[in-house]
């Protein structure tokens, strides 16, 4: 695993007034870029949004968990600092988030039929809460879910076992990262007042431990009030102790947290609320320019992309970071032992407003992009999000075969067209904006797995398959 950069906002200056670059006209600016992350969810139909930038996590649970005595949240995916990061973006609600590394690390989800001792994995449970012998997980949520078999804890507690078992089992790889906000306190424990809730999700698992999340799931349910579990690939079900509330997808998210906040306002400011979310996460290297003088939590405040009345493009840089950079490499140019890449990366453009009537040309390095007709309805917001093929990358590494510093994205439109850059707050501050996404950049989804854990034979087959070969498989018929 990588090491961790710290978390940084960088201010990129391009002076390029009165240069002609690949044939566009550039103007001087000064650009603030940040790396940045969010969760992946399931997809059920090619339509159904599979990604949302933690910020846009964080609008949720303003929308929907703003009357909780506590909020509590525990995230053990990839690249989860980003959480971390978004949470003061939260208004109200008193928060505690631990999350399992910074915004710019891997981390590993691991299993083995051996335990390692210092410091003592998890013992895995079957469905009935039973010890499966010679199966053990270490990862954050394991070593997590170690701390809730203990019996009621604190938030901080959950975190110190995450990250002291995590030190010592250096093959999970990560630092985990401890947040609060408005008067959360991680000495808490996670049943305190009236009630207690506690949502366990997995979104997009594939190629990931699929039975994982139970673990948490069982270790929750006898120490709070009411429990609840969304995993990936699976119908609603019970099967002995494992309840299942529906799959990893977005709706299903949505569903788990309607249902959270009908507890929560039938008993406001007394129902302490834990949020448990497991699966993949997801990278970027953004551009996040205000506008000159822009107004700090205000919608509408990004940087207005317009042609030059001479003519020509306007650039934007994106910054790059060691890390990042390799794992764009991933599945192109690399395989690296334990991690995969589970989807192309992507360049994304998100707009709060604009006039576009002719179709904008997008060059990444110089590299071009396509035209692309953008649709900009008059609220709501844009978003535009395109892969970027393995040949596209290869060219883009053979013209800079080491890391470049910074990244040009190059946007030409016709003149009287014009958009404005959607930043973290019209997320936050405009409920009229509906996109998943803020700024502008390059997104990756590269993740860490270890072991081969096997699934039930099924009846009439001499065979073990491992998880990490399946695609989607019916682990739980539905009822």
């Amino acid at each position: 695993m990588r090491t961790a950069i710290s978390t940084r906002r960088r201010l990129l200056v391009s002076l390029c007034l009165g240069l002609t670059v690949f044939g566009l006209q550039l103007r001087a600016r000064a650009d603030v870029t940040i790396e940045d992350s969010g969760y992946v969810f399931e997809k059920d139909a090619p339509t159904d949004t599979a990604k949302l930038s933690w910020t846009r996590v964080v609008a949720l649970f303003n929308q929907y968990l703003s009357n909780a005595k506590q909020l509590n949240v525990f995230t053990g995916t990839c690249r989860s600092g980003g959480l971390a990061n978004a949470a003061n973006g939260l208004k109200t609600v008193p928060y505690v988030v631990s999350t399992a590394t910074t915004v710019d690390q891997n981390t590993t989800d691991g299993w083995s039929t051996a335990d390692k001792n210092p410091p003592g994995r998890l013992p895995k449970h079957d469905t009935s809460d039973n010890v499966v012998n010679k199966s053990f997980y270490y990862s954050y949520t394991a070593y997590a879910t170690k701390q809730l078999r203990t019996g009621v804890s604190t938030v901080q507690q959950i975190q110190d076992s995450a990250k002291n078992n995590m030190a010592v089992d250096t093959a999970v790889g990560g630092t985990p990262q401890l947040v609060t906000g408005n008067g959360g306190n991680a000495a808490t424990n996670i049943n305190a007042g009236a009630s207690s809730l506690a949502m366990v999700f997995a979104g997009n698992m594939a190629r990931l431990h699929t039975d994982l999340p139970d673990q948490p799931y069982l270790a929750f349910k006898p120490l709070v009030t009411t429990t609840s579990y969304y995993l990936y690939d699976q119908n609603p079900s019970t099967t002995n102790k494992v309840t299942i509330a529906g799959d990893g997808t977005l709706k299903s998210f949505n569903a788990g947290l309607t249902n959270l906040q009908t507890a929560i306002d039938a008993n406001k400011s007394n129902v302490t609320t834990n949020i448990l979310l497991e699966g993949h996460g997801y990278a970027t290297e953004k551009n996040v320019t205000p506008a000159p003088g822009a107004i700090p939590g205000t919608p509408k405040q990004g940087e207005e992309i317009a042609p030059p009345p001479t003519g020509g493009g306007i650039q934007l840089n994106i910054g790059m970071d060691p890390g990042f950079w390799s794992d764009l490499h991933e599945g192109v140019t690399q395989s690296t032992p334990g991690l995969f890449r589970a989807e192309q990366p992507d360049f994304f453009l998100a707009i709060s407003e604009g006039s576009i009537s002719q179709p904008v040309g997008i060059s990444i390095d110089g590299i071009s992009l396509g035209d692309f007709s953008i649709n900009v309805p008059s609220t709501g917001g844009a978003m535009l999000d395109v892969p970027l093929s393995d040949s596209f990358l290869s060219q883009l590494f053979t013209d800079e075969p080491t890391m470049p510093s910074q990244i040009p994205i190059t946007f030409d439109l016709a003149q009287g067209d014009s958009f404005r850059l959607a930043l973290a707050d019209d997320i936050l501050d405009d409920p009229t904006y509906t996109q998943p996404e803020y700024g502008t950049g390059i997104g990756l989804d590269v993740e860490g797995v270890e072991g081969m854990e096997p699934v039930p034979e099924p009846v009439g087959l001499a065979m073990v398959v491992p998880v990490c070969l399946l695609l989607r498989r019916t682990r739980r018929a539905a009822p």
